[in-house]
């Protein structure tokens, strides 16, 4: 059972890093003058429309814009928690949620915005194994705080 956990989280993990990879890869084709209509053909997609939006699940704008305040305000929360659950792992070496949680907001640090909300409920998830006095207060708001952004997305 636990070497299927482990290979679920492995599953996890390479599919975030496969969506960076074909993120960055879009975004190189069309810097580099590729249609969406070529895109879609490259990707096995049926239409330019389908190409634009999976360029838009894995957190990109169309038109190469920055990204929405609300991933930045996540990202940037998720940095800071990742810190400190650094920090509280170093303290607690034996907190597997910790170090799961550490591990699943260390990548997100370079997520697309879909992949990017879903690595952070799933480090809220893990962190809501602990026992409330387990976690300091600092991290237990930085948590909250993730949360309440995971659910704004989730209500948009």
């Amino acid at each position: 059972m636990g070497q299927t956990l482990a290979a679920l989280g492995d599953t996890a993990r390479l599919r975030v890093r496969l969506e960076q990879s074909e993120r960055r890869l879009i975004a190189a084709a069309r810097t580099g003058g590729a249609t969406w209509s070529e895109v879609a053909r490259a990707l096995g997609l049926g239409s330019r429309q389908a190409a634009e939006q999976r360029w838009q699940r894995l957190g990109g704008d169309p038109v190469g814009g920055a990204e929405r305040p609300g991933v930045d305000r996540l990202r940037a929360l998720l940095a800071v928690l990742h810190n400190r659950l650094v920090r509280l792992a170093d303290d607690d070496p034996a907190s597997a949620p910790v170090r799961l949680a550490g591990s699943t907001l260390e990548l997100a640090t370079d997520a697309p915005a879909g992949a990017l909300h879903d690595l952070a409920a799933w480090a809220v998830d893990d962190l809501g194994r602990l026992a409330p006095a387990a976690v300091p207060a600092g991290v237990r708001e930085l948590v909250e705080r993730v949360a309440a952004e995971v659910g704004r997305r989730a209500e948009a």
